[in-house]
């Protein structure tokens, strides 16, 4: 039978009409919106999704989830968008991301009408309007996402062009302790309770222990002088029950209002052993010592707000120790939540989880951004300074698949600059994660401490360091022929950008003997009979100067010849000391003066 070519090409057009119309047809009949999944591996589309009005409820591994009526689907499909149908009846409450086994996400999706795959055991999980996640259903891991995400925020001035940091920056990093952090990871995971160290803390989230450790915490906050809040939000373990637990956050009050920008260097806190057999039954008596996950990144913040907190900076700093993110990122959410409630200008998070285990030794850690372009901005700085801080590490930038699980994700979903650093989850992750031989003694605490030092380094470059810039001008010590003695000059220049709390000591060897009154140009200078020196002691402020003379008689039982020196030294208050070294030659009974020389 011959073809008719004509009847043919008229059969295609038609099931492509067919077709095109398909979805409308559906969307007519379900007479509400759609839940549809749009590729999405760029900032630019992504806002083009939130700009259609539709409720994006996941960005996920470059992949979106919206909620889009008849008019935005027309809308992102004109623009050239492929919008693939998940459902035409979709849950319109809230939304989370659980963690499940195929049969338990199975029966959920039969309570509640949606689940959707995500991969790696994680479901896309709709609650019918007024209606919320039963604890008796027992997901292993809920997180709860936001009604619609937002569009991030543009990268600020700071993180596109960020200022040439002083060099008292870089001094301050040097300065974080490795020491530290093992001393600190150690109390973490050990039971106070019993004599010694060991590994038999939990801190689980509805364990006694996280009350402990968050004690533990907020004390060594507070001896760093830092403004400590807790904030108390509930925790949910659908599997266990529920339980009011504790963020804590430690704020560095900056020069600048708070509502200039916001810094954010976080880590949970909490830790869980539902890994090891037996969690079910027996986590109220289990160890989950936690090491690494999260006593690495815990320790690194407690360290970084320690070296930073005597200094001033532009930017507000705050250090937060996040609590329930083991159950679903509970603390980092309840808190992003408020602040985005309350307007704040966070311009920039870094997350530390996981920063401990480096177990072939090469060095190589994650930094997980995701495709904003400020998170990116964000994460080039971060990985400058470990090269610059931390050269054995080898770091590596995530956009693509980048880790939504853990305390930056909520930031990131309100629109706030945010990314995680975590150690090479892909080649070389910790074997003992999520159970009881998570422990110091297989940890690599001078890999954590190296990206401790590039966080704090970040941190301090970004909020802006200003510090006080102490300079001696060179004087001279001249011989006063009338009495005697010789007359010293010492001038403090504060060239910095903040005030200087100046002590300046001069001990005089015993071959001088001061004249009194010494003189300053502002304040007093006081005699230290026991060592032998004069004080003075003042705030000087930017551009300022104070100069201190005083006048001292030679010892004439000195031989000819001698060389008398004298060495003052000039503290700025934050443990800056420089010395100023002044000497003259004893010819004679006659002293020729020679010049004061710098450090």
């Amino acid at each position: 039978m011959p073809v008719n070519r004509r009847l043919l090409q008229s059969l295609a057009l038609a099931m492509l009409l067919l077709a095109s119309l398909a979805p409308r047809l559906a969307w007519a009949e379900s007479g509400g919106a759609w839940l549809v999944r749009v590729t999405c591996a760029d900032e630019t589309t992504f806002r083009r999704l939130v700009a259609s009005g539709a409720r994006v409820v996941l960005w996920w591994d470059e992949k979106a989830y919206l909620l889009a009526d008849a008019a935005q689907r027309d809308l992102l499909t004109a623009g050239g968008l492929r919008l693939d149908l998940i459902t035409n009846r979709p849950s319109e409450g809230d939304y989370y991301v659980i963690w499940a086994f195929e049969p338990e996400a199975d029966a959920l999706r039969r309570r509640y009408g949606t689940t959707v795959p995500l991969g790696d055991g994680f479901f896309l999980l709709g609650i019918p309007s007024g209606q919320r996640l039963d604890e008796s259903d027992g997901p292993r891991y809920a997180q709860r996402l936001p009604c619609s995400m937002a569009a991030p925020r543009a990268p600020s001035p700071s993180l596109v062009n960020p200022p040439v940091p002083p060099p008292r920056l870089d001094r301050i990093v040097r300065s974080l302790s490795e020491e530290q952090i093992v001393r600190t990871i150690a109390d973490l995971q050990d039971d106070d309770g019993s004599p010694g160290e060991d590994a038999l803390r939990s801190r689980y989230v509805l364990s006694a222990g996280l009350d402990a450790e968050a004690a533990y915490i907020t004390r060594a906050l507070q001896q760093t002088g830092l403004a400590v809040t807790s904030f108390r939000f509930t925790a949910i373990d659908y599997a266990h029950g529920r339980r009011e637990v504790s963020n804590i956050i430690a704020t560095k009050r900056g020069l600048l209002p708070e509502s200039e920008g916001v810094f954010i260097v976080c880590a949970h806190y909490d830790s869980t052993a539902a890994a090891s057999p037996g969690w079910t039954e027996g986590w109220a008596t289990m160890p989950a010592p936690g090491a690494d996950d999260n006593g690495s990144g815990t320790a690194a913040v407690l360290e970084i707000a320690r070296v930073l907190a005597p200094h001033t900076f532009a930017y507000t700093i705050q250090f937060c120790f996040f609590a329930g993110e083991e159950q679903g990122l509970y603390g980092s959410q309840a808190y992003a939540e408020s602040l985005h409630a309350a307007g704040a200008n966070i311009l920039g998070v870094i997350n530390l989880d996981m920063i401990g285990y480096d177990g072939n030794g090469d060095g190589v850690v994650e930094v997980h951004t995701g495709h904003a372009l400020a998170s990116q901005a964000l994460g080039k700085v971060l990985v400058r300074n470990m090269q610059r801080y931390a050269p054995s590490l080898r770091p590596s930038l995530f956009a693509e698949r980048a880790i939504w699980a853990s305390d930056h994700a909520p930031f990131w979903r309100l629109g706030y600059p945010a990314l995680q650093v975590i150690e090479d989850r892909s080649w070389d992750f910790n074997p003992r994660y999520h159970t009881s031989r998570d422990v110091l003694a297989v940890l690599d605490t001078g890999y954590c401490t190296g990206i401790a030092r590039a966080t704090a380094a970040t941190i301090g470059e970004l909020a802006q360091l200003r510090a006080p810039d102490l300079q001696l001008s060179r004087s001279e010590a001249s011989f006063d022929r009338l009495s005697g003695g010789i007359a010293y000059t010492i001038t403090l220049h504060n060239s910095g950008g903040v005030d200087a709390n100046a002590e300046l000591k001069d001990v005089l060897p015993l071959q001088l003997v001061a004249l009194w009154p010494p003189a300053a140009s502002r304040g007093e200078v006081v005699w230290d009979k026991g060592q032998h020196a004069l004080c003075w002691a003042g705030t000087i402020a930017p551009q300022e100067s104070v100069t201190v003379t005083f006048r001292a008689l030679v010892d004439p039982a000195l031989p000819a010849g001698t060389l008398v020196t004298n060495t003052a030294t000039v503290s700025d208050g934050l443990g800056e000391v420089v010395p100023l070294e002044a000497g003259a030659l004893v010819v004679r009974w006659v002293t020729l003066p020679s010049i004061l020389k710098g450090p």
